[in-house]
């Protein structure tokens, strides 16, 4: 997605977290913004899905386009200024267990490396989200060794780790 698509999904958006001390700002985006651009964003989601399925990619995103366009998920892009950062989908997942309400990152895909400074300002942002929709914890996959090793600085349990095996 090229830089001129984010910024009039940016302009169109109503919905937004900003640090105008640094330029950033967190826009997320409708499902109607979704819908007209799902071609150039799905390339980019495709690339980072979670290990958490056996299903085909086209089957998983499918899944996920109907998700975030019935509005039970979020995307969100991260920009510095007028440039596109990173872009992430997210849902609330409920464990059937406990109650607990926890607020998923199901795909990050980041257009540039990112700064520490920027991921705190990222990190930040989610917390706030996740507070705001009543959440237990914020949880995201990752096979990234930086991305795990920022997370880890940033207070994140990094000790768990995802295991599966094909049946």
């Amino acid at each position: 997605m090229t830089n001129t698509v984010h910024n009039t999904l940016r302009s169109e958006s109503s919905t937004g977290i900003k640090d105008t001390q640094d330029t950033l700002q967190l826009v997320k985006l409708s499902p109607l913004q979704i819908s007209k651009d799902w071609d150039n964003i799905s390339d980019m989601f495709e690339t980072v899905l979670p290990p958490t399925s056996s299903e085909k990619n086209t089957t998983r995103m499918i899944g996920l386009q109907k998700v975030l366009l019935a509005g039970a998920g979020e995307c969100w892009i991260l920009f510095r200024g007028e440039k596109s950062l990173l872009i992430f989908t997210s849902y609330i997942w409920v464990d059937i267990i406990t109650g607990d309400r926890n607020y998923i990152i199901y795909t990050l895909y980041g257009y540039v490396p990112i700064k520490p400074l920027i991921w705190t300002f990222l990190f930040k942002a989610v917390m706030k989200k996740a507070k705001e929709y009543k959440c237990n914890k914020v949880i995201g996959y990752s096979s990234v060794p930086r991305v795990t090793e920022i997370a880890k600085t940033l207070g994140w349990d990094t000790e768990c780790r995802f295991l599966s095996v094909e049946v």
